[in-house]
């Protein structure tokens, strides 16, 4: 019913009084004046029906709320408001009314949000609670599994839904470094349509190229019989299409809408169809050619005459490497073909200093002060981590750093995990004297990052890491 109805019918508006905006005390001709004020006043002979009345409770009874929430959040000087309840549950309409009243009462200072799943929130509180128990391990965080969603209970048009929840093995944290406010997503897809067009049609073509990719057998591990199930594949390829066209359509379908978020959906689908790993032929393919270069890269950059000019060619390596991504459809063809190399990508790069925050000036920074202990997150394996970030690691570490190395705890995209960063340090370190006696005095460690996905969240790591983490000045 509320739909459907127009409270102006029914309420009197600023603009019925003044005829306009009342800029004087920041308020619009739309805003609500008098709760069903305009069907009482003489001349404006507002004609309505049950639709209109029933959008005008809505709002007066939202806004209310909304107004009540903001006076005790601001006497006990409360940043955030969190809502929950029937009356809330799957009704976009009353999360905008409430978003809007407390964005209009504290004048932007003060933000109201809404739980998912908090229909199950005091099961969940009580899971934790026991989890916490001495008795028990610690307690474990959370994550939405979107591969399978349902519409939120209530909302019959399917404008929100819910996925499952993961349990993650450990209760993950944040980064003991982290300045707060801190939002892991730089783009809202939701409210940027020009951006949310252009990710998910990619996206969606790099679905449909990676079914291209394993037909071809571009995937698979050579001289063996390890073959990546072209009909997992095709089932994963829509699986994820018909997400991606339903974010299109109803872009807040999942809550917010982020690359962090369609990326790891990404990877809940591929789980879904029973897919693990379908990079980990081109990983160990990619790795071990990578492997045989180390040690001409390491000679390369040893032979420059000053440390200063081997931190920026480090740095130079570094940037070129994370270029080899099998998440890049423009990458894809080139990798598959093997026509690209660390000497042709750094080719392929051109960038303004300022954009990268000044490599000069890091570098005469890191020379000249020094490290403690530096804590890196590694990206794609191969060339990436091998070519890329392990020199600079080692260089880190020749200069008196202890360096942890991060690497995911689950696969996603080609990216490298611990396990597998594991076996390639220890396997350049056969051939490279510097790495050997850094790993083996413990100046060069490796630890799992806590994400499963293809985008770090900062608020959401390992606690290992974070332990390690603590004495990190870089």
């Amino acid at each position: 019913t509320t739909k459907s109805g127009d409270n102006t019918k029914v309420d009197m508006m600023v603009g019925d009084i003044y005829g306009t905006n009342y800029d004087k005390i920041g308020l619009k001709a739309t805003n609500i004046a008098a709760t069903m004020g305009g069907v009482y006043r003489k001349g404006l002979d507002k004609q309505y029906s049950d639709a209109d009345i029933a959008r005008s409770l809505l709002y007066m009874v939202s806004n209310n709320i909304g107004q009540i929430a903001y006076l005790n959040a601001q006497l006990h000087g409360i940043r955030r408001i969190y809502f929950g309840g029937y009356f809330i549950r799957g009704h976009p309409l009353t999360m905008h009314t409430l978003s809007y009243a407390i964005d209009f009462w504290s004048k932007g200072m003060i933000s109201a949000l809404f739980l998912r799943h908090e229909g199950f929130l005091g099961a969940t509180g009580a899971l934790l609670r026991g989890e916490a128990a001495p008795t028990r391990r610690r307690a474990c965080s959370f994550t939405e599994n979107f591969s399978v969603a349902e519409p939120a209970a209530g909302d019959a048009s399917g404008v929100s839904a819910l996925g499952m929840l993961d349990q993650q093995a450990d209760r993950l944290e944040r980064l003991p470094q982290l300045a707060m406010p801190y939002v892991p997503d730089t783009v809202d897809l939701a409210a940027d349509e020009g951006q949310r067009s252009a990710w998910l049609a990619t996206l969606e073509r790099n679905a449909h190229e990676l079914v291209g990719l394993v037909e071809r057998g571009a995937l698979d591990a050579e001289s063996s019989e390890v073959r990546v199930d072209v009909v997992k594949v095709r089932a994963f390829s829509t699986l994820y299409a018909r997400h991606l066209q339903r974010l299109g359509a109803q872009p807040l379908a999942y809550g917010a809408l982020t690359v962090r978020g369609i990326l790891g959906l990404r990877e809940q689908c591929l789980r879904e169809v029973g897919l693990g790993d379908v990079f980990a032929a081109v990983k160990r393919r990619e790795t071990a050619a990578a492997l045989i270069a180390f040690p001409q890269c390491v000679a390369l950059t040893d032979a420059l005459p000053t440390p200063r000019d081997r931190m920026l060619a480090l740095l130079g390596n570094a940037l070129a490497g994370n270029m080899f991504d099998w998440g890049a459809s423009e990458l894809q063809g080139a990798l598959a073909s093997g026509a690209l190399d660390l000497a042709k990508a750094r080719e392929q790069i051109s960038y303004s200093p300022q954009r990268l925050n000044n490599p000069d000036a890091f570098a005469n920074h890191a020379i000249a002060q020094g490290y403690k202990k530096v804590l890196v997150f590694v990206d794609n394996s191969g060339a990436d981590v091998v070519l890329g970030v392990l020199p600079l690691a080692r260089f880190l570490t020749q200069m008196g750093a202890t360096v942890v190395l991060a690497a995911n705890s689950r696969p996603a995209l080609n990216d490298v995990t611990e396990e597998e960063l594991k076996d390639i340090v220890g396997e350049a370190a056969l051939v490279d004297k510097s790495l050997a006696d850094a790993l083996a005095e413990g100046r060069l460690l490796v630890c799992a990052s806590g994400s499963t996905d293809p985008c770090v969240d900062l608020r959401r790591l390992d606690p290992r890491l974070v332990a390690l983490a603590h004495a990190a000045d870089l």
